[in-house]
C-alpha cells in the first residue's frame, strides 16, 4: 500500500509516490530563498552600541541586564527606577498655565456654538 498524506487544501488523500496535484500545490507559496550562504539565521542584538545605565553608571550591551539595574535589588542605591527614554530632562520646563486665556477661549467657543457657528461633525477622517 502506498503512503498517503491528507491534503489541507482539498481535504482528500494523495499518494506520496505521485506528484502532488497542481490544484492543491498552487495554494502553498514557494519557500523564500536564503539571503545568505551561512547556515544560521541573522542574529540581532538588543542595542547597536553599549548603553550606559543611569542607576549604576556601567555600560550594558544586553537589554535584560540593563533593565535588571533598574530594580531595587540590582543597583547600589536600592531604589526602583522607571525606564522612560533618553531625553535630557534637566532643561525641561513645564508650560505656564494662563487660566484667564483658557477661560476666554472656552467662553468664545461656547458663544460660537450658541450662535450656530459650530464646525460640522466629522463622521470619518478626511482623505
Amino acid at each position: 500500500m502506498a503512503r498517503q498524506r491528507k491534503c489541507r487544501v482539498c481535504g482528500g488523500w494523495h499518494d506520496l509516490s505521485e506528484p502532488w496535484p497542481y490544484e492543491c500545490a498552487a495554494h502553498y507559496a514557494p519557500r523564500p530563498q536564503a539571503t545568505s550562504s551561512l547556515p544560521c539565521p541573522k542574529v540581532i542584538g538588543s542595542f547597536s552600541e553599549p548603553v550606559k545605565s543611569m542607576a549604576d553608571g556601567k555600560y550594558y550591551s544586553n537589554a535584560n541586564d540593563l533593565r535588571r539595574t533598574y530594580k531595587a535589588s540590582g543597583n547600589p542605591q536600592g531604589v526602583e527606577y522607571n525606564e522612560v527614554g533618553n531625553e535630557d530632562i534637566t532643561t525641561f520646563t513645564p508650560p505656564k498655565k494662563d487660566r484667564q486665556a483658557n477661560r476666554a477661549a472656552i467662553e468664545r467657543a461656547i458663544a460660537d456654538v450658541d450662535a450656530g457657528r459650530a464646525p460640522p461633525v466629522l463622521d470619518r477622517l478626511p482623505t
